[in-house]
């Protein structure tokens, strides 16, 4: 019996989303809205490769619940992007993908929501930052933890191959990669530094 996908993607992507989390301090991120811009032009990078992995119709045709509300999300990210006078990257052409592509690529970037959740309370804390741009990082609201669910659920429905699993955790470890690119410091210069 294979495994249950999330158990596979959370075993295959743990390194990488571990190298991931280390490079963000979301500390700085929230405490400057230059940190911030900088880091939303840093997700809005990384997150156009898994973009571009996504087949959309494939994914709501195996039943991808809310399906257009988990793609307005990235339309969100460049209203707060123009907000703050700056922009995304360019969009990159879909190429042909897989079902088990598709799904790797979104269990990256639905993950995400946890750390935008988290980002979201520390600025409802903090003085000064109620008029930042904040759509994005609000992912679904108070809905959030449930429509997590609800992709878990989706997630663990997939009867797939071996090898379509090995795909799908391929695909979500590239996504992860996609993020290791140097981020847009303040003065437009890349930097290989972590935000810290």
């Amino acid at each position: 019996m294979t495994p249950l996908l999330l158990d596979s993607l959370r075993q295959a992507t743990s390194e990488a989303h571990a190298a991931l989390e280390a490079t963000i301090d979301i500390g700085k991120v929230v405490s400057d809205q230059a940190d911030y811009r900088d880091y939303l032009i840093w997700f809005a990078s990384g997150a156009s490769k898994g973009l571009a992995m996504i087949d959309w119709q494939k994914s709501e045709e195996a039943g991808l619940p809310d399906a257009a509300l988990r793609r307005g999300r990235y339309a969100d990210l460049l209203l707060d992007l123009h907000d703050l006078d700056a922009s995304g990257p360019p969009a990159r052409p879909q190429g042909p993908s897989s079902l088990a592509t598709s799904t790797g690529a979104l269990y990256v970037l639905e993950g995400s929501i946890h750390g935008g959740l988290e980002m979201m309370r520390r600025i409802e804390e903090g003085p000064g930052q109620s008029d930042w741009p904040t759509r994005f990082i609000r992912g679904f609201g108070e809905q959030s933890r449930q429509t997590w669910r609800e992709f878990v659920a989706w997630l663990d429905s997939f009867q797939f191959t071996r090898q379509e699993m090995a795909v799908c955790s391929t695909a979500a470890v590239q996504v992860f990669q996609g993020f290791a690119c140097p981020r847009i410091g303040r003065a437009g210069e890349e930097s290989l530094q972590p935000l810290s």
